[in-house]
């Protein structure tokens, strides 16, 4: 059997006069924010006024004594599909046209050359293309799924010619005019 002796603490006079106080000291964090916007991105301000600046007591006109900014959004807006058409305009002069003697003076307005001849693909669509096959790894197939929402509608056989054309129309021509000089990549002048 287990004395009972050394099992329980012995107190004293001393010990129970003794007070032992202590303090905690916990730094308030702010909760970090997992989700924040790039310091270059446009901000929209909204400002809310109230509706009725008269005062309700005198009837006299209140003025304004501060704001304080209530929150921050991140505010997406989705790409648009435009249709851009290209109309050149003719002119020719009234009075060469009279003078039977005088050929007819007639000038045209000319549109720029097209990226890729006789497709509808401007060169910001091109790049969308381009930046998401190789950027984002989206493939082609999956891409004409998103050109059909935004309103173009096409197949994954014009989008891989689209990017055919321009690695050899617009990029294999740079490709060629770069020269090696100790190490240093240039472009060659014409």
């Amino acid at each position: 059997m287990m004395t009972r002796l050394f099992s329980e603490p012995e107190h004293t006079e001393e010990q129970s006069q003794q007070t032992i106080s202590y303090t905690v000291v916990r730094k308030v964090k702010s909760k970090k924010r997992n989700d924040s916007l790039h310091d270059g991105i446009e901000v929209e301000a909204i400002h809310h006024h109230p509706k009725n600046t008269i005062c309700d007591c005198c009837q006299g006109q209140m003025i304004e004594i501060g704001s304080t900014l209530v929150r921050e959004e991140a505010k997406f807006i989705p790409a648009k599909m435009m249709k851009v058409q290209h109309i050149e305009h003719a002119y020719e002069c009234k009075d060469c046209k009279v003078d039977s003697s005088q050929p007819a003076q007639i000038k045209r307005g000319k549109a720029p050359q097209p990226a890729i001849q006789r497709s509808i693909a401007s060169p910001s669509v091109l790049a969308k293309v381009i930046y998401d096959k190789f950027a984002q790894y989206l493939p082609l197939y999956r891409q004409v799924k998103e050109w059909n929402r935004y309103g173009l509608n096409t197949n994954d056989k014009n989008l891989s010619n689209w990017v055919i054309r321009v690695a050899h129309d617009w990029l294999l021509p740079i490709r060629t005019n770069e020269r090696v000089d100790d190490g240093k990549i240039g472009f060659a002048c014409r």
